[in-house]
């Protein structure tokens, strides 16, 4: 086996692969699975016959931790804070939390391009209440940072949204409808597809204390509450529990926590088309020892569930990965380098433009701030594209006088962002940055700039983003 690298001065490299390989053959067919990251092989001639058997090579790298030392003064040392990843501007966002001696309102980024910086924001409008254990989401849509619930010295269920754009500002939002309960050591997640936040869990003042219902926000319009009754036996009532949205299977997946008795390590997955239910998860695999007080990412680019963390009895540093593609299954990653302490309390994001999972501060027998990246590849290699989650079809009519058409495939729902450009490279209108739903999708382009004018004859470029990829096509406009 044998990797041309592309970047810079190409260069030859044989691998010096794990496992033990398939035997030596000829005339096999292979393809790029680009949600495991990996290389899949069938058949061939290896001399003794014609064979049918099946391998794969995973491509991505062997784990590493490293540390980050960003420039700037750095946020006081806390946990039990919130922070998500803005994708507009490629950028950790981190707000609240628990200083072991008061509780926080102040909201801090960490730009992850180049040389990682910290900055404080000083937004404008009416500051949320200082709060720990609340949860966040980033809203795509709206390019905000959405909190609920959390505790003050009091349970709390309003929602604040604070937009990043520009000059970033918080509002208070009222939302119609019956709230949920106010509360603490609740998940929320947001729901692409139906342009929701959707909370499950935590504990409240009422007695038993514990949650395990299910709420959603719905964020379009008028924001409204509405409780969701999802079918089937739910998961126990917990608190201290980590969800992610499983985009591919277009679900909610939540793992661990504490249900007032014991510690937990079931695994559960609430699908949210039509009308939604919950269904208890088998992994195959060792299992990760129960835990509380951990934080899980979803990994898009193998198609996984990462776990780092938590409390046992003890405070954890070890790594899990749930594979959520066809059977799941637990495996447990020893990522090289230095590991950060055990620690509780943590938040965590997935870096899509560096492919690497950032974990801010928490607890560990102390208050943190430091800052740790677990990338998944080589040190120095770089991530792979992923050309079977989106296909930019060719632009039709070709030339065209009139509208062109805009086709194109998704593989999971996603936000999507087409420019228009012309020969000189300047955007002259942008068609849209929503997302849209998996499968087969059109927009469509009238051969005007941003300002609605009809644009002269020539060549121009349309571009297709979803999150760090891109594809283009080349149109010609006649009038």
């Amino acid at each position: 086996m044998w990797a041309l690298s592309l970047a810079g001065s190409p260069a030859w490299s044989v691998l010096a692969l794990a496992g033990s390989p398939p035997s030596a053959r000829y005339s096999p067919a292979a393809i790029y699975d680009p949600v495991r990251d990996r290389l899949v092989v069938f058949g061939g001639n290896d001399g003794s016959g014609l064979r049918n058997d099946v391998w794969a090579l995973s491509l991505a790298g062997s784990p590493a931790w490293s540390t980050l030392a960003p420039a700037g003064s750095l946020p006081v040392a806390r946990y039990q804070h919130a922070a998500v990843y803005d994708p507009m501007r490629d950028r950790l966002v981190v707000f609240g939390g628990y200083d072991g001696t008061s509780l926080r309102n102040d909201v801090w980024e960490l730009s992850l391009a180049g040389s990682p910086a910290w900055s404080a924001l000083a937004p404008a409008g009416s500051l949320p209440s200082t709060r720990y254990l609340h949860a966040a989401i980033y809203d795509p849509v709206r390019d905000h940072l959405v909190v609920f619930g959390g505790y003050d010295g009091s349970y709390r269920n309003d929602v604040w949204a604070l937009s990043l754009a520009g000059s970033p500002a918080w509002s208070a939002l009222a939302p119609a409808g019956n709230p949920p309960s106010a509360r603490c050591f609740h998940t929320a997640i947001y729901d692409p597809v139906r342009d929701r936040m959707v909370v499950f869990g935590g504990f409240d003042a009422s007695a038993p204390h514990y949650r395990n219902d299910v709420w959603a926000l719905s964020l379009s319009g008028s924001p409204a509450w509405s409780a969701l009754a999802p079918a089937g036996t739910p998961p126990s009532a917990r608190i201290w529990h980590t969800a992610v949205y499983d985009p591919v299977r277009d679900r909610m997946v939540v793992f661990g926590g504490y249900d007032g008795t014991s510690l937990r390590n079931d695994v559960w997955a609430l699908s949210l088309a039509g009308s939604p239910a919950w269904s208890a998860l088998a992994p195959a695999g060792s299992l990760p020892a129960p835990r509380y007080q951990h934080t899980a990412i979803y990994d898009p680019m193998r198609d996984r569930m990462v776990v780092f963390g938590g409390n046992d009895g003890s405070y954890r540093n070890d790594v899990w990965a749930l594979s959520l593609a066809g059977s799941p299954a637990w495996s447990a990653l020893a990522p090289a380098g230095s590991s950060p302490s055990g620690r509780t309390d943590h938040p965590a994001i997935y870096d899509p433009v560096r492919d690497r999972m950032v974990v801010f501060g928490g607890y560990g027998g102390g208050y943190r701030n430091d800052l740790w990246a677990l990338v998944w590849v080589a040190p120095g290699s770089v991530p792979g594209t992923l050309p079977g989650r989106f296909e930019l079809a060719p632009l039709r009519p070709n030339p065209s006088q009139g509208e062109t058409f805009v086709d194109f495939e998704l593989v999971v729902p996603s936000r999507v962002v087409l420019d228009v450009f012309d020969a000189q490279g300047r955007r002259v209108k942008r068609i849209a940055d929503e997302w849209f739903t998996a499968g087969h999708n059109v927009s469509t382009w009238r051969g005007d700039d941003q300002d609605g004018r009809a644009l002269e004859s020539g060549v121009y470029f349309i571009r297709m983003q979803v999150g760090v990829f891109q594809a283009t096509r080349r149109t010609v406009r006649v009038r």
